[in-house]
């Protein structure tokens, strides 16, 4: 079986959900939801699914007026000249590095 890396944050807003609005019950929030209880338990456990399944939730919590909030939200944007210039160095670091690398590799 697959592994799929854990939407956290989906997780969380789908353990909101079935808290505020089913009590913890987490069989009736996926009853109300449409979604497969198994598949609903086991993400809530762990967070990970499928693409599909997680996309299916998605739908389903946005049906019931849950927004998936992102953590990580940016708390102001970053001008494309300091941008530009961060990937410059970034790359130019990149760039010694498998100089050195190859470098010594050769030896």
């Amino acid at each position: 079986m697959p592994q799929y890396a854990p939407d956290l944050d989906l997780r969380d807003t789908a353990l909101r959900y079935a808290t505020e609005v089913h009590g913890s019950v987490k069989k009736r929030a996926a009853k109300a939801l449409g979604l497969d209880y198994g598949m609903f338990r086991r993400f809530l456990k762990g967070g990970s699914a499928s693409p599909e399944h997680r996309q299916s939730i998605r739908n389903a919590l946005e049906r019931a007026g849950y927004e998936i909030a992102k953590k990580h939200n940016i708390a102001h944007e970053i001008p494309v000249d300091v941008t530009r210039s961060m990937l410059t160095q970034l790359l130019q670091a990149l760039d010694a590095y498998q100089g050195t690398a190859a470098a010594g590799q050769s030896n």
